[in-house]
């Protein structure tokens, strides 16, 4: 039940599951048990995964699609400016988002090229 929680705000935050493997420091398909259901997640993943996200773990535990989509609905009914201001808050999100994995991806990078080194030498 919770896994479903965790890939739906996963997917509004536009975030892949190898980005959130990478950040918990484990293999994509781990991660995809635990957005299955097929793995038990301990307090602390949840705390790590709430952290990646951006949400509360209170929120992430208590969160619920249905109410998603009716509040960005009337959001987007009610006040078109506002919309123009959450699109560009999520650009951010995204923006920090890539820049985050592209650090992560870098440093596994210059991790490989020192084994490389070490296995040339």
């Amino acid at each position: 039940m919770i896994g479903k929680k965790i890939r739906k705000v996963r997917e509004l935050k536009g975030y892949s599951q190898e980005y959130m493997a990478g950040d918990l420091g484990i293999s994509q398909k781990t991660y995809s048990n635990i957005e299955t259901d097929q793995a038990k997640v301990h307090f602390n993943r949840l705390e790590e995964i709430s952290v990646i996200l951006e949400i509360s773990l209170i929120e992430l535990l208590s969160f619920d699609d249905k109410n998603v989509f009716n509040n960005k609905f009337h959001y987007k009914v009610e006040n078109n400016q506002n919309y123009v201001l959450s699109d560009r808050i999520d650009f951010e999100h995204e923006r920090k988002a890539y820049k985050k994995h592209i650090e992560h991806l870098e440093k596994e990078n210059d991790f490989l090229r020192q084994q490389l080194d070490k296995f040339i030498n």
